[in-house]
């Protein structure tokens, strides 16, 4: 405190004041929280920020300055672990938004960042995890957020608007979450994810989407968006650059098409691997299934022939429905043996998988721990 009121006194026409040092715990169940480390945390990561501002007030009165208190989406957010951390985020940021109804009077505006996930040596500390997460550039962020303080915003901001779309549910295996994460990442939007297997008794899926199904996307200023086709179509109009589908109206409907026969093939590949869990599964229906998947394939193998890329040879969200379901069938279905039946297949996939948008994506089998059918 002896510091603060040193540093408060040598400054007199302070305008902006920035509250960035901020604290974290190592991840672990609130029944097993160290809680001295929690309690040294809230005494930076809440009543540090309040003393800041109480001794820098005076200042900021006379030079009708801005007040910007570092948050996080973890105060919006549920996330597993984090529940102390996020605690500390979610009591600053109601006494920042409250903060800032009491000093408007004063003509001191109050910025609150919802920060997600941005690169820095916070992250590497035990317990992180950090290079299982995405991180948007420190660059980036920083200059959006002087953006943001410059344009007079208050209250609650996104220093990056991808932040703001930034957590999506979905799980290890699935070829049709797979390809929100290989848009997003195509796109450059950092996003949370978080895992979750939807036939389980404990999903919490059926919170985001009435269908209980996944992926689902969840948006900070709106309404969940999900069923994976609309999720892509929701993306390519909301981040439109860089576009992943053809100008040319003609050629959009032909990606389109090209979705559609993938999808196909996963809904078939999906019906097909829950009806072997049957204690009496019907050959005869196993066998559509079959057929339906090889028919997908062949027409794939055609819209695809030497090139690397199915529209004009431009990667777009045709290779990435297409990329998806080949990934999943070769996890799933490795009897398939695409490179024997379908070597130009095989070699387009193997194309796909090199980009990093799909190294970043891999999928890996579920464990479904409840009885499904």
């Amino acid at each position: 405190m002896a510091q603060i009121k040193i540093g408060s006194s040598l400054t007199f026409q302070n305008s902006i004041l920035v509250n960035n040092a901020g604290g974290g715990v190592p991840t672990t169940p609130l029944a097993e929280a160290d809680l001295n480390a929690g309690r040294r945390m809230f005494e930076v990561n809440f009543w540090g920020v309040l003393s800041m501002v109480q001794a820098f007030r005076p200042s900021l009165v006379k030079a009708q300055g801005t007040i910007v208190n570092i948050g996080s989406v973890g105060a919006i957010m549920r996330t597993p672990y984090l529940a102390l951390y996020d605690s500390s985020k979610a009591a600053i940021t109601m006494a920042s938004e409250t903060m800032r109804l009491q000093l408007k009077p004063l003509r001191i505006d109050v910025i609150t960042t919802m920060v997600g996930m941005v690169e820095s040596k916070f992250h590497d500390k035990p317990g992180r995890a950090a290079a299982q997460r995405r991180f948007a550039l420190q660059e980036n962020f920083s200059v959006n957020l002087v953006d943001d303080i410059l344009a007079g915003k208050g209250g609650k901001v996104f220093p990056l608007s991808l932040l703001r779309r930034e957590l999506e549910i979905d799980t290890q295996s699935s070829p049709y979450a797979r390809k929100i994460r290989i848009a997003l990442a195509e796109k450059g939007i950092p996003f949370h994810l978080q895992i979750e297997v939807p036939w389980n008794s404990t999903t919490q899926t059926k919170l985001h989407n009435p269908l209980e199904k996944l992926p689902v996307l969840i948006p900070d200023n709106g309404p969940a968006v999900y069923e994976s086709y609309f999720i892509l179509e929701w993306i390519e109009h909301t981040y439109p650059t860089p576009p992943l589908y053809p100008k040319e109206k003609g050629k959009e409907l032909r990606a389109k098409q090209v979705q559609v026969v993938a999808d196909g093939i996963c809904d078939a590949a999906v019906l097909l691997f829950f009806e072997k869990q049957r204690s009496q599964p019907s050959e005869e229906w196993m066998a559509r299934q079959r057929r339906k998947i090889d028919g997908g394939l062949e027409a794939l193998n055609a819209w695809v022939g030497e090139k690397r890329y199915i529209i004009d040879d431009e990667f777009g969200l045709a290779d990435v429905a297409a990329g998806a379901v080949l990934g999943y069938l070769k996890v799933r279905y490795q009897e398939l043996d695409l490179g024997k039946k379908w070597p130009g297949l095989k070699k387009y996939s193997d194309g796909l998988e090199g980009r990093e948008s799909f190294k970043g994506s891999v999928p890996s089998p579920q464990v479904i721990s409840d009885k499904i059918v």
